[in-house]
């Protein structure tokens, strides 16, 4: 009988059998690419395959990608946060642009963009 115990799995790359990258079941179930950021100007904090992150004006941002997602119905999470002070409720709408960009623009509950302190973005490659 055999028993399970804590294993370490210490590797610089995993890839398929073609070594095209994750293999599919793995592939749809791992950060693919996420940044945050503080409001304007842009200062980095983290990004995972961004190559830089260009301010589009208020509110409105875009996030490139060092490589693309398979398609454009990958899966994008977004957040933004203001400072204390500001009334409203804040929404961030996350759309990818292409298979190298995605949007990122921050909304107050009125409707209008605007500069947010703090942002984050993640995408998830679903493409299978």
């Amino acid at each position: 009988m055999s028993s399970l115990s804590d294993t370490v799995l210490q590797c610089d790359t995993l890839q398929d059998n073609s070594g095209a990258g994750l293999p599919l079941n793995l592939r749809n179930k791992t950060l693919f690419a996420g940044a945050t950021w503080d409001g304007n100007p842009v200062t980095l904090h983290y990004s995972h395959n961004v190559s830089s992150i260009t301010d589009r004006g208020v509110g409105a941002f875009t996030v490139n990608l060092t490589n693309a997602v398979a398609d454009i119905n990958s899966m994008c999470v977004t957040a933004c946060a203001v400072n204390e002070g500001v009334a409203g409720l804040w929404v961030t709408a996350g759309f990818l642009r292409t298979t190298t960009a995605v949007g990122a623009d921050c909304y107050t509950g009125a409707g209008a963009l605007q500069d947010p302190t703090y942002t984050a973005v993640q995408i998830f490659d679903l493409g299978i």
